[in-house]
């Protein structure tokens, strides 16, 4: 699939997902997407399809990690705040005038 990546302060539309680096910023449209690596949720809020990998039918609210600089990430702490390769995210929510990273 194609994503928009934020590197540093430049913007890169319908980028390839197969040309994504650690570290990249994804953009995650109002409408979803298929995400298409395992990323960690820093602005907004999304409701994701997770039932391909848990078999739960029911749709999981993300909320995007705590701005706390002493908290180091940890995907089973924040499985609340990360997107998982494969699921479908089905909506997200976000302030006016900003975006879902």
């Amino acid at each position: 699939c194609k994503v928009t990546v934020h590197r540093g302060a430049s913007i890169h539309p319908n980028t390839p997902s197969s040309d994504l680096y650690p570290g990249d910023v994804i953009e995650i449209p109002r409408t979803g997407l298929r995400v298409p690596c395992d990323c960690a949720l820093i602005s907004g809020n999304a409701i994701v399809n997770e039932s391909m990998l848990t078999g739960e039918s029911v749709p999981v609210f993300k909320t995007p990690l705590p701005h706390d600089a002493e908290e180091i990430y940890s995907v089973t702490a924040n499985k609340r705040q990360t997107l998982f390769n494969g699921t479908d995210v089905i909506q997200t929510r976000n302030l006016p005038n900003s975006k879902v990273l």
